[in-house]
Parts: C-alpha cells; sequence; structure tokens
C-alpha cells in the first residue's frame, strides 16, 4: 500500500506504486474510458431479459457482472488498485446495482494492493450494500487485506497474504513535510485499527505484527481471523499472477495453472454482447460492427474534446501563473481523467504576488495561545509547536490525542 507523494506550486498527487518505480511514477495515466468495453452503459431495449446479465471489462479482465437470477453484484479486482481509477468503477457499479434492487455483492480480490485512498473509498461504496462476501485468488496484499478486513472472506489453501504499515515518500519544505507526516499517521492509526479489530488484537500486538511485511498462509488467515473459510480447489494462476507476486516480494511462488493467449481469450457471448449494444437479438454481425464502430467513434471524439477542454484550462493557470509551462502534459492528462477534480485544485493555487504584498508583520512577542489546538499550531506557527515539543512535552501529546480523536 505505498503512497507516492510528489509536490510541486503547491499541489500534492498521490499514485499508487507498488509495482512502479518512482521515475515511472511521474507519469502515470488513468486509463480512459476506450480501455474498457465501450459498450459498458448502454441500455438494453425495454423487456430484453439478456440485459439481466451484464458484464463489465478492462484489460481482458471482468470486473463487474449483474446476476439478476441470482441477485448479486459480481465485482473483481486483478492487479494493481489504482488511484482515482478503481473506486470509481466500484461506486458506478454500487448505483446500478441498487437502482436495480440488487443489495449482495460477491467480490474477488487477486491483488498486490496499491492506493490506500481508493481501497477506503472501495470499501466505503460496498458498505452501501446489505450483504458482502470476499473471495480470494493466488494473493492479496497491502490494501487489498484492508478491504478483505471488513467483510466475510475466503480463500484457497493455497492462497497467501501480506499485510504491512502505508508506506509513503516525502518532497516538499519542512512545513509540508511535517503536514504529509501527520497525514501519514493518520492513515497508520486508521490501517492499524481495523486490522486490530479484524484480528482481536491490541493496536500494540499490530504494531509488533507489522514491523516488516506480515506474510500469512491461508492457514495463518484463518487462524489470525482475516478469512473464515478456505474452500477446495485451486486459484487461477497466471503468468501475470506469478509477476505479481514476484514483485509484492512473495518467497513462495506458484506454477501458472492457466495460458492466456490472445488467440484461445473466450470471445464475448454474442446473445450478451447484443444485448450490452442495445441492439434486438436479430443483429446481424454486420450491424453489430458498424454498431460497434459507432460507439468508437463516439468515443475518439469524446477524447479530442476533453482533451481541449484540459488543454485551454491548463493554459489558463500557465498564463495566471499559477503553475509553470513545463508542467502542461502532466496536468493536461490530470484534467483529462478528471476535471472537475483539476478544475479545483487549479483554482486553489495562488499565484505569485508582488514582493510588497508577502511581507508579514512581525508577530506580537507576546501572543496568548492557550485556546490552540493542534492544527493551529500547525497552520499559524509551526515554530511554536517545535518549541512546545520542548518546553511542554505532555501538552503536545495532549493536543495531538485530541487532533487524532476528532479527524477520526
Amino acid at each position: 500500500m505505498k503512497i507516492l507523494v510528489l509536490k510541486w506550486v503547491g499541489f500534492t498527487a498521490f499514485f499508487g506504486s507498488d509495482l512502479l518505480p518512482i521515475s515511472e511514477c511521474q507519469f502515470v495515466r488513468v486509463p480512459t474510458s476506450l480501455e474498457f468495453c465501450t459498450a459498458e452503459r448502454q441500455v438494453a431495449p425495454a423487456g430484453n431479459q439478456l440485459l439481466k446479465t451484464m458484464t463489465k471489462q478492462t484489460k481482458g479482465h471482468s470486473i463487474a457482472k449483474i446476476n439478476a437470477q441470482a441477485g448479486v453484484l459480481e465485482l473483481r479486482i486483478t492487479g494493481q488498485i489504482y488511484f482515482g481509477w478503481t473506486a470509481s468503477d466500484f461506486r458506478y457499479e454500487v448505483d446500478r446495482a441498487l437502482k436495480e434492487g440488487i443489495s449482495s455483492a460477491e467480490v474477488y480480490l487477486n491483488t498486490a494492493g496499491g492506493s490506500v485512498y481508493e481501497a477506503t473509498e472501495i470499501v466505503n461504496q460496498l458498505k452501501r450494500l446489505k450483504n458482502v462476501t470476499i473471495s480470494t485468488g493466488a494473493l492479496v496484499a497491502s490494501a487489498g487485506t484492508y478491504i478483505m478486513a471488513h467483510f466475510p472472506a475466503k480463500a484457497y489453501k493455497s492462497s497467501q497474504f501480506m499485510i504491512h504499515k502505508p508506506i509513503t515518500e516525502f518532497y516538499g519544505n519542512i512545513d509540508e513535510m511535517r503536514a504529509d507526516l501527520k497525514h501519514l499517521e493518520n492513515v497508520t492509526e486508521q490501517y492499524k485499527e481495523v486490522y486490530a479489530k479484524r484480528f482481536g488484537k491490541t493496536s500494540e500486538d499490530i504494531d509488533e505484527l507489522w514491523k516488516q511485511d506480515y506474510w500469512l498462509s491461508a492457514m495463518e488467515a484463518k487462524e489470525i481471523g482475516l478469512i473464515s473459510e478456505i474452500v477446495d480447489g485451486e486459484p487461477e494462476i497466471t503468468t501475470e499472477t506469478v509477476a505479481m507476486m514476484q514483485a509484492c516480494g512473495c518467497k513462495s511462488l506458484p506454477k501458472p495453472n492457466k495460458v492466456i493467449n490472445s488467440k484461445n481469450i473466450e470471445k464475448m457471448d454474442r446473445d450478451t454482447l447484443i444485448s450490452a449494444l442495445g441492439m434486438a437479438s436479430d443483429a446481424t454481425d454486420e450491424q453489430i460492427k458498424e454498431r460497434i464502430q459507432a460507439l468508437k467513434e463516439q468515443e475518439s471524439k469524446r477524447a479530442v474534446e476533453a482533451k481541449d477542454r484540459a488543454e485551454k484550462l491548463v493554459n489558463k493557470a500557465i498564463f495566471d501563473k499559477k503553475i509553470t509551462a513545463d508542467k502542461k502534459d502532466l496536468y493536461v492528462g490530470l484534467a483529462e481523467a478528471d476535471y472537475d477534480k483539476t478544475a479545483t485544485l487549479l483554482e486553489a493555487i495562488e499565484a505569485p504576488r508582488p514582493a510588497s504584498q508577502t511581507i508579514v508583520p512581525a508577530k506580537s512577542a507576546v501572543e496568548d495561545r492557550s485556546t490552540w489546538t493542534m492544527e493551529d499550531y500547525l497552520t499559524k506557527d509551526p515554530d511554536a509547536l517545535d518549541a512546545l515539543m520542548v518546553s511542554d512535552p505532555q501538552k503536545v501529546k495532549e493536543l495531538n490525542a485530541m487532533y487524532q480523536q476528532k479527524n477520526k
């Protein structure tokens, strides 16, 4: 559950970086909707019973399927939990399921983890449903185990698990780093409390447990309370899964038991494809191809429009001297992925002011801080907090305790 914190011009970006070196994280792009099944949000004609099972796909892996006959939403995470992406998919699917009167979900996890923020939001979305059960593949690690720890879970005998503390890298001035450190402490405390509750242990026990990456077999996971059941059979293991486990630091690597080849990937069932495209059941192959091509063209047009809109937003920020021109491509990419959030972030950045406006009068030698909270010290006078740490460490401890209680 690593977090890379990159700062520039007052803006902080977080990227899940379990499997990526820092140099690559600077160029992470949130996948566009073109990489998903382009028909995923089309509505089939009223009365078409084939719509009762609809599948959403990403990069060849099934992400979500509403099984109306069983009355359950089937969700999958295979691979990385990406910041700004995975939780949004879950929110969309939960919304869709609730609209169809479905309030139960079965979630399959085969993941090395990723963004702690996405994992937290995924849990929030799943809690909107009445019943959620988790089943695991060959590996669930890091932020993936945080999701597991909130719901009943089962695993195969050969499944492996790993928990560790949230990880981050800081960059910035001393005040920014203090703020980031405080945030990391809060996230660590949040994860610790969840694990302690799930395992029936104390916070001190968890501190001892996760000093290093803590690996568990399925049997150990059941004994500690992470899972409640071990099922028969073997998980599906591809070469991608083995590579993911190796990158995660797994010492016991299984052999693949399923080969994925572009030549033998099963084609989507024709009837299901027709339903997802919102076409009549007697549609011809040519009509299906034309419909898919039309959707691709619509998506391409939307992508061009999104890029133009993003460039206008970023060009204005550069003109206003809120960001420098060398950051243009980065901000354009962010705006293409989420225009509203990027616009809000750019709006919050202050343009440089003349030096005459930045002169701050000297603080009064005597200032009453008796009513100050930890937040006041962090935002108003960090130097005073440093001094208080030396002069009255007990006071700092009390302020910190109140701050953590307030921000739970």
